[in-house]
């Protein structure tokens, strides 16, 4: 029965460990992206103020 419990916590952990680890990456790699994306947008915003003040 011990075996048991081992090798099902084993498999647990085998099977979620991966997908935080997937999950984890995935998220760090949204949030690079989003912050690059808000941060050009934010740019963009910014030159077409800046135009319209030239003009």
């Amino acid at each position: 029965m011990e075996i048991l419990k081992t090798g099902l916590f084993l498999l647990i952990c085998g099977i979620s460990i991966p997908i935080i680890v997937i999950a984890l990456i995935v998220y760090g790699i949204g949030r690079m992206l989003g912050l690059g994306l808000y941060v050009s947008l934010k740019g963009l915003f910014n030159n077409k103020k800046g135009n319209k003040e030239e003009n």
